[in-house]
């Protein structure tokens, strides 16, 4: 049976093209609190990739990094909010500096 699928181009990870292409200025996206979203230099990130998402037609990818410590509904209502406020359809938040004490399993994580 033919299987149909759209090719789409995003931006390239400096680690695999080294020495190729001028090094990406994107500043890191460090969440602190859920009201960080709000704020004029987030916009601007979100506003930019929102342009790079509709330049690649969808294929790039915006990383939120979240410091500190963060319940798991607090999670959820920021990943609703992006959802429903702006066109990122690939996101991803990674928990920097969350001290969990080694591997944590999400049901796990979902229980503190």
């Amino acid at each position: 049976m033919p299987t149909r699928f759209r090719i789409a181009y995003s931006c390239a990870f400096e680690e695999f093209v080294k020495d190729i292409f001028t090094k990406p200025l994107f500043p890191k996206c460090v969440i602190k609190t859920a009201d960080d979203y709000e704020s004029p230099e987030v916009k601007e990130m979100i506003k930019t990739k929102e342009q790079i998402v509709r330049v690649f037609d969808g294929g790039d990818l915006m990383t939120f990094s979240r410091a500190g410590a963060v319940s798991p509904s607090e999670v959820i209502g920021e990943i609703s909010k992006l959802l429903v406020n702006y066109g990122l359809p690939l996101f991803r938040i990674q928990f920097t500096g969350h001290k969990m004490g080694g591997i944590t399993t999400l049901s796990q994580f979902m229980e503190e």
